[in-house]
């Protein structure tokens, strides 16, 4: 059983968060290769709506935002609840995020990845955006970090992950490196998880609507946000099967603490 880590497990093949924070903006989360933003906002605003859809936030909830980053997700889901604690390896990451302005009830933490100073249950929900990704193959790492997102979840506290698949097992983006199934992110091992819900968010490749509609230098905003609902709606509804042509695919886990 884990109980420390090594934390390049956590880190992209082709770089590192430390380089990446000094990007800035979405570029040292999303894509640092991205030079004309256009694919980073496309894929900020889908990953944005996929939590407002099934994160079910109430005034009073608890979050934690587990890989943080530069605290874009942090910031998102603040107004909506009593208190959101960041947390991440990266000091350079948090370092931006704690310089960036953002609402009171924001609070960053520094964690070597697999314990979060937080007491047992006070949580309501623990957020992942494309972090696991990163350590789900190193299944005794992953397990560790189930078991610590589980002992800060309050009885019936929710886990949301937005993590890359890939549909045939055989190819991942270049920053991830190994391929996952969605099988892998399904051993739990013995962190008390049960899945509750789950789709596809976002693709890997995405299809020429998707490309006109929402990352076409011409397209405008107002086209953006009108086409980004429908384009989550059509991907929450494809199958594995349906979804053999794409290299990776950003997949919804939503899991539920089952004791």
């Amino acid at each position: 059983m884990a109980t420390s880590v090594d934390e390049s497990v956590f880190q992209p093949v082709d770089s590192s968060w430390a380089e990446f924070a000094q990007q800035g903006g979405l570029r040292a989360v999303i894509d640092p290769n991205d030079a004309t933003g256009r694919r980073n906002a496309a894929i900020d605003r889908i990953q944005r709506l996929a939590l407002e859809r099934f994160a079910h936030l109430t005034e009073d909830a608890v979050v934690v935002d587990w890989g943080c980053g530069t605290g874009r997700m942090t910031r998102a889901l603040a107004p909506s609840v009593r208190r959101v604690h960041g947390v991440d390896v990266t000091p350079e990451m948090l370092a931006e995020a704690r310089a960036t302005p953002g609402p009171d009830n924001v609070e960053y933490h520094d964690t070597d990845g697999l314990h979060v100073p937080l007491p047992d249950g006070s949580v309501d929900l623990v957020l992942s955006v494309c972090v696991l990704q990163y350590c789900v193959k190193d299944r005794e790492t992953y397990q560790a970090v189930l078991r610590e997102f589980s002992r800060m979840l309050r009885p019936g506290g929710r886990c949301l992950l937005i993590e890359q698949i890939s549909p045939t097992g055989t190819t991942a983006s270049d920053s991830v490196g190994d391929a996952a199934t969605r099988s892998d992110y399904l051993a739990f091992g013995d962190a008390p998880l049960r899945l509750r819900n789950e789709c596809a968010v976002r693709l890997g490749a995405p299809r020429l609507f998707e490309r006109l509609t929402t990352m076409h230098r011409w397209t405008g905003p107002l086209l953006r946000g009108l086409t980004t609902p429908w384009i989550l709606d059509h991907n929450s509804r494809l199958t594995i099967d349906e979804l053999q042509d794409q290299p990776y695919v950003d997949w919804l886990f939503e899991l539920e603490a089952s004791e």
